[in-house]
């Protein structure tokens, strides 16, 4: 038995045109898909318009793995009641401890900057977020594309700021922690989940992008900053400050190929660019493994990995 939102219910055919629907559940921490074969009471569900992407939904089968992915006998499913749909989207409590453990690592993150401005900006905006913040997810697909997964995201980049950017001592620390805190701060509206686990596009994610948006965002409160605080810009080259602290956001994505409008130019925009990409290519190659038989040692690598993926040997 599992419960979870309907995130996808695509009609497609076998080879022998017989028609099935392709369903995508997914919660707080995955997804998982399923075909609902035409003889089963989930088919005669999904076409009867009993249920529908976005339903919360309880799926029963006899479920098995194949070596085309996850297989349910008899698959049925049904819509959860208010009750049991409150139960779901409040998360067990130790996937609530989590979230409010990274929530209290961006705050102590926060907390620690020595630079006045970088705190100032930071605490704007954190509390103008923080709740869509908690509950979004890091991406559409991909890596973290589940509910809470920019918050876990985030705080795992911020532990590892902490550890690499301490290696470099002529970069600034606090400008690379800020750029891992709000490297994704558009995600909060282009991949907002408010209305469950399944991640909706929204018109402004589609037509401005998170990266733009973050941009912007931060632009505006700069500018909040210099009107109503401004002994915190005494001293400081406004022009030069604006432009490193975008910069950091509006290259984290590496290459103009992959959607940066400007390539990393400073050291911290290079650094902030390679903790994301390496927070992000870990969680696939543990998700890819996860969904594999754990007796295969060599599985296909998700896009956008290439090649093959190799399981770690055990640690001593």
């Amino acid at each position: 038995m599992i419960h979870g939102q309907l995130a996808q219910a695509r009609p497609d055919e076998t080879s022998g045109k017989k028609p099935y629907y392709r369903l995508r559940v997914v919660d707080a921490r995955d997804g998982l898909d399923v075909n609902a074969w035409s003889d089963t009471p989930a088919f005669a569900a999904v076409s009867g318009k009993v249920v529908a992407p976005l339903d919360f939904v309880e799926l029963q089968g006899v479920f098995s793995k194949t070596d085309r992915g996850l297989n349910a006998q008899g698959l049925a499913i049904r819509a959860l009641t208010v009750e049991e749909k409150a139960t779901l989207l409040n998360g067990s409590v130790e996937r609530r401890a989590e979230l409010d453990r990274w929530e209290a690592e961006l705050e102590a993150a926060i907390v620690a900057m020595k630079d006045p401005l970088l705190r100032a900006i930071s605490e704007r905006v954190f509390a103008k977020v923080r709740v869509r913040f908690k509950r979004a997810a890091a991406a559409m697909a991909v890596h973290h594309a589940r509910r809470g997964g920019l918050i876990e995201h985030t705080a795992s980049m911020v532990r590892l700021a902490k550890a690499i950017g301490g290696c470099y001592p002529d970069a600034n620390l606090d400008l690379i922690v800020f750029g891992v805190l709000f490297h994704d701060l558009g995600k909060v509206v282009e991949c907002d989940m408010d209305e469950g686990f399944a991640v909706q596009s929204s018109l402004t994610g589609v037509l401005v992008g998170h990266i733009a948006i973050g941009a912007l965002v931060l632009s505006a409160v700069l500018l909040e900053i210099s009107q109503t605080d401004k002994a915190l810009l005494e001293g400081r080259n406004v022009e030069e400050f604006k432009a490193h602290v975008l910069h950091v956001i509006l290259s984290h994505h590496g290459t103009r190929e992959h959607g940066s409008p400007v390539e990393p130019q400073t050291l911290e925009a290079l650094i902030v660019h390679l903790i994301d990409k390496l927070d992000a290519n870990v969680e696939m190659m543990r998700a890819a493994f996860a969904g594999a038989d754990p007796e295969t040692a060599l599985i296909d690598a998700p896009r956008p990995l290439k090649g093959k993926l190799a399981r770690s040997i055990k640690a001593v």
